[in-house]
């Protein structure tokens, strides 16, 4: 029951998830605002076909007319070398929404920063496997010092188990040491990304 429980709540929120729009935001009818919004956040056109789909279940339809005046608007602020950055640095995808020079400074900024996301995440991925084996050396370290193994017959399964984990102890060891250098490698490399990704960035924004 507790199951089932759980998966009807899943289901729940990710039903809630598919709505573009609340049931006040179409009663409110903001259109202007709601175009606006999605402008900001490089929402392509069509974004209003899901706003549409959202509000049909309430007899609403939207105002194409104010919402892709505020959707210009919007996207004003969005096509600029600084947003393109922030977006490329958070990993977000870019809908194509920009129009010449305004696309070509959107870029410029979206570039350099899916180039430091990138060098970001390798360093996280190197740091998340070294502490994925610092875990279970901890543990495999803990299992041996539990393992108090009988002489003879008796305790030949057990010596045999202890003598295992001592083998992968010292392969954990091993990849440990690996796994450190690669880190610092990545550490060193993403610290000179960033220096020269924020240079880049300064070069393209004075000239923007």
């Amino acid at each position: 029951m507790i199951r089932n429980a759980v998966i009807s709540s899943l289901l729940g929120l990710a039903l809630c998830s598919c709505a573009s729009l609340s049931k006040q935001d179409c009663i409110d009818g903001d259109w202007q605002q709601i175009g606006l919004r999605d402008g900001q956040s490089g929402q392509a056109m069509s974004r209003l076909k899901d706003h549409t789909k959202a509000c049909s279940k309430y007899g609403i339809s939207p105002d194409t007319t104010a919402y892709e005046a505020g959707r210009k608007i919007g996207l004003v602020s969005y096509c600029k070398v600084d947003s393109g950055f922030a977006q490329g640095d958070k990993g977000k995808s870019y809908a194509g929404v920009c129009q010449g020079k305004a696309e070509q400074r959107f870029l410029s900024g979206y570039r350099l920063g899916k180039e430091l996301h990138l060098a970001r995440s390798n360093l996280e991925e190197d740091q998340e496997r070294m502490e994925r084996i610092d875990r279970r050396l901890r543990s495999v370290r803990s299992e041996i010092r539990a393992l108090h193994c009988k002489s003879g017959e008796e305790g030949k399964s057990c010596r045999k188990k202890k003598a295992s984990l001592r083998d992968e102890r010292d392969d954990l060891e091993f990849d440990r040491l690996s796994a450190t250098a690669q880190y610092f490698a990545s550490q060193a490399h993403y610290d000179q990304t960033r220096r020269d990704v924020y240079a880049r960035l300064g070069i393209v924004s004075g000239g923007s």
